[in-house]
C-alpha cells in the first residue's frame, strides 16, 4: 500500500487523543491507532485496520489482544487519503457495518 501522507497522518494523530480524553473521562474502554486490526469476516479472513477505532461494548476475556481483536469494533474511524477512491471507503463503510460497527466516520 502507498503511504497515505503526512496530512492524513496529522488529521489521524490530532483526532486520536480527543477521543481518547473523552472515552477516558467517560471511563469507557479502549480507543485504537492505525496498528489495530479487527477481524470482520472469519471465514474469509476479513482484517481491517481503521485510523482510529474504539471499542465500547465488550473486551475479550483475555483483555486486549496481541495480534488482531476478534470481533468488529464499536467505531470506525477512517481519514480520506488523497490517494482514497470514493468507491473503496463506500465498501470499507458497508464491510464495517455489515460486521456489527455501530458507528463509521469518514474523515
Amino acid at each position: 500500500m502507498v503511504p497515505a501522507g503526512d496530512e492524513h497522518d496529522q488529521l489521524s494523530a490530532r483526532l486520536s487523543p480527543l477521543l481518547d480524553e473523552y472515552v477516558e473521562a467517560q471511563n469507557l474502554r479502549v480507543v485504537c491507532g492505525t496498528q489495530a486490526g479487527f477481524v470482520l469476516q472469519k471465514d474469509a479472513d476479513t482484517v481491517r485496520t481503521p485510523d482510529i477505532s474504539f471499542v465500547a461494548t465488550h473486551l475479550p476475556p483475555a483483555g486486549i489482544p496481541k495480534d488482531y481483536w476478534p470481533f468488529a469494533q464499536d467505531l470506525a474511524v477512517g481519514v480520506v487519503a488523497p490517494a482514497d477512491r470514493f468507491e473503496v471507503m463506500q465498501t470499507k463503510v458497508a464491510e464495517y457495518f455489515s460486521a456489527g460497527t455501530r458507528l463509521v466516520w469518514v474523515v
